[in-house]
């Protein structure tokens, strides 16, 4: 059976077993439920009604006019309403139904349906003119016959009035119970037949009053109707509890966050809470199709296309069946302002799996994106300003770069001037002056000055291995000449010979430096931390590692066996020559390198050093001038 969309089980259970035709109308007049009674009686599905008005097929022709009348009362509030017409059946009959008619009204009071309810009295007509016809003989008549004077005494109970005098308490020549005498007299004066309802114990009856003015009494033809009277209680209290049901709906409705709509099988609007009017800026306009969804404007968010009527999810529901969740909508509300939306919907179906209506849920989610927006522009702006920031640092460290190499060649070129000077000039000096002593030793002959003069000798001959050894110290031509690995080596023979100091040198032959600055700072670097080693490990032998990483990086490992340190006095920066460990680090920053020193108190130090094996454009750069500063010895 069909249900109003408010409706659940309860109502369809009662409806369908109560034997009082029931039916249900829309403000229109369109039938949208149709009880067991009702299909029995007409012989009619509940298919075959559906959606059709109830005065164009099952009315007399007569009595449609009348009954549009007294529909238009109802629809206009003017209930309860009570009336007889004639329903023809399928198969051609008529019916005589007596309708005692309500309605179910909204939350602004206006009527939403019309609710019939009809006893069938075709055979209870037919009863009546056949007690008529049969008055004279009331004994035989099934149903309660008795007949009241104007004081109220019974004059005659025939026999199937015995159980109902038993419960009244009352036989033929006593007085009727209490109240009777009043109809009585009502009915003789009136003239005219009237009905009444007596309850006896457990059981109502319905009395047809027909008046016998000559004879001054009353006679009542009764019938039993209590199984109608329990039908009309039953459906009496299925409409509470569906008014009940139907207003904790309500309350639930207005309780949730959320906005809530309910649409019957057309995608129309049956009712919306006030969080659904608020995120819509003000009440939903006439929505009674789906067709009717072009009064509301919203654009799809991803796409900013606008949304058709039938994409939205209560459209959905009700036209395929389909429950449709998380639509991103930006709508324009009704008083002008836009927002954005999650649509989400889902199909409400009767008992038999018909679609019915959609149940929908809208959530304002305007701040979570405007948030979300927000944030995405903030973090447009931070990328910005962390890409500037980076151009900047990569310029300082270009500049970096450039002023590293720049020192090294600066220190490099003050090298070679010395070495210049000492071997141009101080040698040359030297030599002369020692020429000239010995021309003055030959001249003077021998004497008590030719022992100052061998000393004089002696002395500027080591003057002069001094300023040799100097400059070689200070521009090693085998650098020059044959690069790291060839420094290197000399490095080691000259600390041999000059310190004692064994050191094992192990060079691969696709380790060499490309840039020759980064060859130079690697020597001295080398060279420092030697000199450390001779001043401070008390080692015996140490060991220089040159090699290729990978294709990015190459490695340099200068190691000894002696004393050891703490690694963290490396971070601190030495006072003596100004290029010690800290020193050396904070110049391979600057060219992309790093320096990892392993060592502990009496077990030796090992110090690695990594650059980049590809030179950078600046240093490239630096030793493609350097020629042009300083010549080669």
């Amino acid at each position: 059976m069909a249900q109003i969309p408010e409706r659940e089980g309860f109502l369809s259970a009662v409806l369908e077993t109560v034997e009082a035709l029931v039916t249900v109308l829309d403000r229109e007049g369109r039938i949208v439920s149709f009880n067991r009674a009702c299909r029995q009686a007409t012989g009619y599905s509940l298919q075959e009604v559906e959606g059709r008005y109830v005065w164009d097929f099952l009315l007399v022709s007569h009595e449609a006019q009348p009954v549009k009348t007294a529909f238009a009362r109802l629809r206009a509030g003017q209930f309860p309403d009570n009336h007889e017409n004639y329903w023809i059946a399928k198969d051609g009959t008529r019916r005589l139904i007596h309708w005692t008619n309500s309605c179910l009204t909204g939350p602004s009071g206006e009527v939403e349906y019309v609710i019939g309810t009809g006893i069938d009295v075709t055979e209870h007509k037919l009863v009546e003119e056949a007690l008529r016809g049969v008055a004279q003989f009331p004994e035989e008549n099934p149903n309660p016959v008795l007949r009241i004077d104007r004081a109220g005494t019974v004059l005659y109970a025939n026999r199937a009035s015995d159980a109902l005098c038993g419960a009244w308490r009352c036989h033929v020549g006593r007085a009727a119970p209490e109240g009777f005498a009043a109809i009585v007299r009502k009915t003789l004066d009136a003239r005219q037949t009237g009905e009444i309802e007596v309850a006896a114990g457990d059981r109502v009856f319905t009395f047809l009053c027909a008046p016998i003015p000559d004879g001054g009494y009353v006679n009542l033809y009764g019938r039993d109707i209590t199984e109608r009277k329990q039908a009309e209680e039953t459906l009496r209290a299925a409409k509470i509890e569906a008014e009940n049901e139907k207003r904790r709906l309500e309350a639930v409705m207005e309780a949730l966050p959320v906005g809530v709509v309910i649409t019957d099988a057309r995608g129309g609007v049956v009712r919306s809470n006030g969080m659904d009017r608020k995120i819509w800026g003000g009440s939903r306009p006439a929505t009674h199709a789906v067709s009717d969804y072009v009064e509301y404007r919203a654009w799809w968010a991803d796409t900013g296309r606008p949304v058709e009527p039938e994409q939205w999810a209560s459209a959905q529901a009700v036209l395929q069946g389909e429950t449709v969740v998380g639509q991103v909508f930006q709508i324009q509300r009704f008083d002008g302002t836009r927002g954005f939306v999650i649509n989400s919907a889902a199909p409400v179906r009767d008992a038999a799996g018909k679609i019915v209506g959609s149940a929908v849920a809208v959530q304002d989610v305007t701040q979570h994106i405007e948030a979300e927006e927000a944030l995405k522009q903030l973090n447009e702006t931070l990328e910005q300003r962390v890409s500037e920031r980076t151009a900047l640092a990569e310029r300082l460290a270009a500049q970096l770069r450039s002023l590293a190499a720049e020192m090294t060649h600066a220190e490099e070129r003050e090298r070679r001037r010395i070495s210049y000077l000492l071997h141009e000039q101080l040698q040359q000096l030297l030599v002369a002056a020692r020429m000239r002593l010995r021309m003055t030793q030959r001249s003077a002959g021998s004497g008590p000055l030719d022992v100052m003069f061998r000393e004089v000798d002696d002395i500027l001959n080591q003057a002069i291995a001094e300023s040799r050894l100097l400059t070689l110290e200070l521009s090693p031509p085998a650098l020059y000449a044959g690069g790291l690995a060839a420094g290197l080596a000399w490095l080691a023979q000259n600390t041999k010979e000059k310190h004692g100091l064994s050191i094992d040198i192990h060079a691969g032959k696709d380790a060499e430096p490309a840039d020759e600055s980064v060859q130079l700072f690697l020597f001295h670097a080398v060279r420092e931390l030697v000199l450390n080693i001779i001043k401070h490990a008390e080692a015996g032998s140490a060991c220089i590692e040159l090699k290729r990483i990978d294709d990015q990086r190459l490695q340099l490992v200068v190691a000894d066996t002696g004393v050891g340190f703490a690694p963290s006095q490396v971070d601190t920066p030495g006072t003596s020559s100004g290029f010690g460990l800290f020193s050396i680090r904070e110049r391979l920053k600057v060219i992309g390198g790093n320096l990892r020193v392993d060592s502990f108190p009496g077990k030796g130090t090992r110090i690695v050093i990594e650059i980049p094996a590809v030179a950078e454009k600046t240093g490239n750069a630096c030793t493609a001038s350097q020629e042009t500063l300083f010549p080669r010895p």
